[in-house]
């Protein structure tokens, strides 16, 4: 139980280390930045596009030198964590053919700082054919996610995917893991005795911890002086 709590802990500290650490390279990469609105009025019009399933209408919004990056989403392109624009379109088009009766949900709106546009989305279908090598489940299927655009000249030139692939391909029934990795149950056969102390954390999952808490501040203060 320990382990899995553990190493819960420390899988997600890495995914949102990582998130950080893109999202502060790309604040310090910036050599044009456009208005919030600017940036707000072009990701809005991509949302529609995709809850709309107008692949013209996204392709409208989406620069000739767009990337996505993800290392949660099937890529058609460079490698295996980039795609360019064409595999971009490859993926939609892919994605509403594996789950026709996909929905599209903002959870968080979307808020700008200069040309980043951040927000939480939730994503629900039937698995009906082929996705992510896997083939039709008939399982209904959601995750939550967050996308991070970056806006120039009226286009999106870059996206940043994050969610997590574990649970989809656990929802699929192609993961199995120890226990409810999500709820914290004990494994399978594991009965804590009564009155049983709480795992602790060690020393190193503390660290990280405390480590991404100093990235947060690092981050807000950031965002605060591009806000200025």
């Amino acid at each position: 139980m320990a382990n899995d709590v553990e190493l819960t802990l420390k899988l997600t500290a890495d995914s949102l280390g990582q998130a950080l650490k893109e999202l502060t390279e790309i604040l310090a990469s910036q050599t044009t930045t456009g208005s919030s609105e600017e940036s707000l009025k072009v990701v809005n019009e991509h949302i529609e596009g995709i809850k709309r399933r107008d692949i013209s209408r996204i392709a409208a919004t989406v620069a000739d030198s767009f990337a996505l990056t993800s290392d949660t989403l099937p890529t058609y392109g460079f490698s295996s964590r980039t795609t360019d624009r064409q595999g971009y379109m490859q993926l939609w088009q892919q994605l509403w053919n594996s789950f026709p009766d996909t929905e599209y949900e903002i959870e968080r709106e979307p808020f700008a700082v200069g040309d980043l546009v951040v927000y939480l989305w939730k994503g629900a279908g039937n698995h009906q054919a082929m996705w992510a090598g896997v083939e039709g489940t008939g399982r209904q299927l959601d995750v939550h996610g967050c996308s991070i655009f970056q806006v120039r000249n009226g286009k999106i030139v870059a996206d940043h995917e994050f969610f997590d692939t574990g649970k989809l391909l656990q929802l699929m029934g192609k993961l199995t893991v120890p226990g409810s990795f999500y709820s914290g149950a004990p494994a399978s056969g594991s009965t804590p005795a009564s009155g049983s102390p709480k795992p602790q954390l060690t020393s190193e999952v503390l660290n990280k911890i405390k480590q991404l808490e100093d990235a947060l501040v690092q981050l807000a203060k950031s965002l605060g002086s591009q806000n200025a």
